[in-house]
């Protein structure tokens, strides 16, 4: 029932009904969606860049704990969704020929197939 409702204006046009009422509110978005064009994010440095060799340039969040003097060194970009699940396998004792079989079974998958690392 609510969803009809909510269907009947813009989210712009809720949020500030709410707002005007005191009523808590926030969007319901995807991150990409209002975090890295935030001006807050932009101008605090929050978020990075970062080429991925795989999928391109990526927007990243930076670590949300900032400490005096302190820098965090981002050196690889975020694994992809079992990027390193043969890796991890094979040092589990899985033979070569049993990881395959998990692969071709579809127990085991990467987001853009087969990777081999």
């Amino acid at each position: 029932m609510s969803t009809r409702i909510f269907k009947t204006k813009a989210s712009e046009q809720w949020l500030s009904m709410f707002k005007k009422n005191k009523i808590s509110c926030a969007p319901v978005t995807e991150s990409s969606q209002w975090f890295f064009d935030d001006p807050h994010f932009i101008a605090d440095n929050s978020i990075l860049e970062q080429q991925h060799p795989i999928i391109g340039q990526v927007k990243l969040s930076h670590n949300g704990i900032k400490f005096k003097n302190t820098s965090t060194v981002y050196s690889k970009p975020t694994p992809l969704l079992g990027e390193h699940m043969r890796m991890i396998l094979s040092e589990l004792g899985y033979s070569e020929v049993k990881i395959d079989e998990l692969y071709s079974k579809g127990i085991v998958k990467t987001e853009i197939g087969d990777l081999m690392y």
